[in-house]
């Protein structure tokens, strides 16, 4: 079995109840740190692009969460490539990108 330790993966599951931004996938993505996460309304409409940047599983699916795990501890190259992509995708929501459309938002009205 490869060595593998708890900083390479971040499973996050989620109450359904929950509304807003999921900070702890943000802050796992900002480091590189590819997410096994529910497949929730937030984490698939805003964040998580299962396959790409991180991967959804269904509420209560222990099997497929167990999968996903699996395929991340076992393959460096794709927990490194899915935590890329993660981390480019997370800047859309830096502060910067806020600030600037804060301003445009201003100087339009």
């Amino acid at each position: 079995m490869p060595r593998f330790k708890t900083k390479d993966v971040t499973p996050v599951t989620c109450d359904p109840s929950y509304k807003g931004l999921p900070r702890c996938i943000m802050e796992a993505m900002a480091i590189g740190l590819p997410v096994v996460a529910s497949n929730v309304r937030d984490n698939r409409d805003l964040l998580v692009e299962d396959g790409q940047t991180d991967f959804l599983v269904e509420l209560g699916d222990v099997v497929g969460l167990a999968r996903a795990l699996e395929k991340l501890i076992l393959d460096r190259e794709l927990r490194n490539t899915m935590g890329g992509a993660g981390q480019k995708k997370i800047q859309d929501y830096s502060l910067e990108k806020y600030w600037l459309k804060w301003k445009e938002f201003m100087s339009v009205t």
